[in-house]
């Protein structure tokens, strides 16, 4: 059987789904770092967990004079920032590097006592593990044997090789190449000509695609690579808006050519792009390979409020936000009494259960769960204060994605995870100077001179397998389209020059602002509308007839002309928070008819609404008060299914003809009563319910399911949780039924309405000169 290994999980998939198309058993599929898990065999001791490994790292710079790594006596500030001591200690020993070569280097002496320290540190880490049974990066070198049960299950391994190897790493592949086939499939380019050179002996051709038998060191196949040609499209623009606007018109036009939006790839050398891109991305068009940061999480934000409050207390703006979250004041209660207590067992478990209540997803609790499990193994073996607990606890929260499970099929990526890779259209945005390619953080332990000296990766080696990849992701393109934002002096980045050989004559961009933001020209009409029209033959709503009787003007260019509001996409509708309500209480009744049991039918109807989508952060800040206020609601129903009342249609859609009109629409809720009469529901979510001379809603509803024997007609305010009975309903019947015979016409003058109040808030007011 054969083992393909591709050095993402992404690039696995793709590569099975395309030989599902092919009549032959597919291959064993992992990734390169799977590879090395499985082939490495511990013998009876274990793998240790990062928490674990956190743990022994305090303890072994506990002695006098570690401070001069930069580190001071807190498990807390070490947790956070030990990475780096831990880094470089784990990369000399996958670089089979003897730390004592530090000494030896050329002006490295100068650091003998820095030297002394990290020795002695790696001394007491690596005695702790081995006393323990345990194995980590720092000694995995040392302890590992071939795990020949996994190794043997394959006849040839396929390494489709992308990116650095360590001197350990390669040894793995070339021990498993003494047992069986192992071929090697890489591209030979002149950024990463070292790093293959480190791997392969034979001398090989630059700008060539290989597949190398290792196991014989022999050449299976070699083909030329093409050159890269002008087939790519390069623009400025002056804003991330812009950019954003070209990349969904250039996706546009690939799909209506006939490209498969899987076959499209956005890669973003700054991910936080991201960002930016999910505001205009209302229909979930894109799908983000590298998931949702849980910073952006209630969970996150929450914990760090409340751990802001307490910090800074009473300012105003944090005060906003612990109203906003709806956070209980209980907890923050909780947090203050006992921030610079000792953690024991009883506290944690408190701050566990309330966490718990906080998240959203079963993703989030699933990270929250983790995450406090190594809190439970941190407080056994240290003690932290509910402070430091905290801090450990946003550290972990903040480094944790979750992945993007209900987006669409066209890749919205990261450079990494466009490694063996292959996209018919490729767009690269923020192609800036300033982050392509990507600033590296310095070494603080080792320095480049020092690195390069030992042999070890330099900035220069992880700048030049960065040009590696876009390189690759550039040839392989068939259709590449590169743009970058030029505002505030923004320039293209340097490896423009090096892998495009661009002009440095951009184009200019062209408008597509319209594409975001459907812009419409509007023009003022001041002329008179007058039609030979007979109203009655139309089929009419509540809200279409309200909007002839008040503004016939409104009413020709709205039903007649189909001229539609202007989007946009940050101010919510007035509607929009009502139809997120009205849906989730769709959602909640049509499962269920009544309810005895008020945290039952709450925590349902908040279920519900979180399934909806509101992307609008205005919209979300609305949902988030109404989630309180809807205890009233909750409170008032119960009090009706108490008493045998239960709702009998939701969002029940008539079209009927009565008194020679027609007449259609869509009601709310129909509830049966014990005496099988009805009653018709409206339900309204503004704090004030206005009815105006022209609302004949509850009307038309009255006149579809008359036949039913109606017990009362409500306005439901949900704001108050409160029943409004509509009163004089034989009046305004006899209204209604003269309205109707006016609307026997031959010809209708649309002029505008007289009251200029009622234009204050018209979207046609520009139309008719009276904003």
């Amino acid at each position: 059987m054969k083992l393909v290994v591709y050095p993402t999980a992404r690039a696995g998939r793709r590569y099975i789904e395309q030989q599902k198309l092919t009549d032959q058993l597919l291959p064993k599929v992992i990734t390169i770092g799977e590879l090395f898990q499985k082939s490495a065999d511990i013998g009876d001791k274990k793998f240790i967990d990062s928490t674990m490994l956190s743990i022994y790292l305090h303890r072994a710079m506990k002695f006098d004079g570690f401070e001069a790594l930069g580190l001071k006596n807190s498990f807390t500030e070490q947790f956070i920032k030990s990475n780096e001591v831990l880094n470089t200690l784990t990369e000399l020993s996958h670089e089979m590097v003897n730390i004592d070569k530090l000494s030896q280097i050329p002006n490295y002496g100068l650091y003998d006592k820095h030297i002394k320290v990290l020795k002695q540190v790696k001394s007491n880490l690596i005695e702790l593990l081995d006393t323990q049974g345990y194995v980590a990066g720092i000694n995995l070198p040392q302890n590992y044997n071939l795990n020949l049960s996994f190794v043997s299950n394959y006849t040839q391994v396929v390494i489709h090789l992308e990116g650095y190897l360590s001197r350990y790493e390669m040894q793995i592949v070339k021990d498993i190449a003494k047992h069986i086939q192992v071929v090697l499939s890489f591209c030979y380019m002149s950024h990463n000509r070292d790093n293959i050179d480190k791997f392969i002996d034979i001398e090989l051709e630059l700008d060539t695609a290989y597949k190398y038998n290792l196991t014989d060191d022999s050449i299976i196949s070699k083909i030329a690579m093409p050159s890269m040609s002008n087939h790519y499209k390069l623009k400025a623009f002056d804003s991330k808006v812009d950019e954003i606007a070209y990349i969904k018109h250039t996706i546009y036009q690939a799909i209506k050519n006939g490209t498969k939006p899987e076959n499209i790839a956005v890669v973003l050398p700054d991910e936080s792009m991201a960002t930016y891109m999910r505001l205009f991305d209302k229909d979930r068009n894109f799908n983000y390979a590298f998931g949702f940061d849980m910073k952006d999480s209630k969970l996150y934000q929450t914990i760090e409020t409340v751990n802001r409050h307490i910090t800074t207390r009473y300012d105003k703006q944090i005060i906003s936000m612990l109203e906003f979250l709806d956070i209980d004041d209980e907890f923050i209660k909780f947090v203050m009494s006992n921030y610079s207590q000792t953690i024991d067992k009883p506290l944690i478990e408190k701050f566990h259960s309330y966490t718990k209540t906080v998240c959203q997803l079963k993703e989030h609790k699933d990270i929250n769960d983790d995450i406090f499990y190594s809190l439970y193994q941190i407080i056994s073996h240290i003690d932290i204060s509910l402070k430091d607990g905290i801090k450990i606890f946003l550290y972990m929260l903040g480094r944790q994605t979750i992945d993007d499970t209900r987006g669409g099929k066209i890749t919205v990526t990261g450079l990494l995870e466009t490694r063996a890779m292959e996209f018919e259209l490729v767009i690269v945005c923020n192609f800036n100077d300033t982050l392509v390619p990507k600033k590296l953080q310095k070494d603080k332990l080792l320095n480049s001179k020092t690195k390069a000296t030992l042999g070890l990766p330099t900035l220069t080696d992880r700048v030049n397998l960065q040009a590696y990849y876009y390189h690759m992701l550039f040839l392989k393109a068939r259709r590449l389209y590169i743009s970058y934002d030029q505002s505030e002096s923004g320039t293209i980045s340097s490896f423009g020059k090096l892998l495009l050989n661009y002009d440095n004559t951009p184009n200019r961009h062209d408008n597509y602002r319209q594409i975001l933001y459907d812009t419409k020209t509007l023009t003022h009409y001041d002329g008179e509308i007058k039609l030979d029209i007979d109203m009655s033959a139309r089929n009419w709503s509540a809200s279409s007839l309200r909007t002839y009787l008040t503004c016939k003007r409104k009413f020709a260019l709205s039903y007649l002309y189909n001229i539609k509001e202007t989007a946009n996409i940050y101010k919510p509708k007035a509607y929009e928070v009502g139809n997120i309500l009205h849906k989730a209480l769709e959602m909640t009744y049509k499962v269920q008819d009544s309810f005895h049991s008020k945290q039952d039918l709450y925590d349902t109807i908040i279920k519900n609404i979180d399934q909806i989508n509101a992307t609008n952060p205005y919209i979300t800040f609305d949902i988030l008060l109404y989630k309180h206020r809807l205890w009233q609601f909750v409170s008032a129903e119960i009090w009706r299914f108490d008493r045998g009342i239960k709702v009998k249609h939701t969002e029940y859609s008539f079209d009927t003809v009565k008194h020679g009109i027609k007449i259609n629409g869509k009601i709310d809720r129909v509830d049966s009563l014990p005496d099988g009469s009805i009653d018709i529901i409206d339900y309204k979510s503004s704090k004030e319910i206005k009815v105006d001379r022209y609302e004949f809603q509850l009307l038309f509803y009255f006149m579809a399911l008359e036949e039913l024997g109606i017990g009362s007609l409500y306005h439901y305010n949900l704001y108050f949780g409160k029943l409004i009975e509509l009163p004089k309903i034989e009046e305004k019947m006899l209204e209604l039924e003269e309205i109707f015979k006016e609307l026997k016409t031959s010809r209708v003058d649309f002029i505008k309405c007289e009251k200029l109040e009622s234009c204050r808030l018209c979207q046609y007011k520009t139309i008719c000169q009276r904003d």
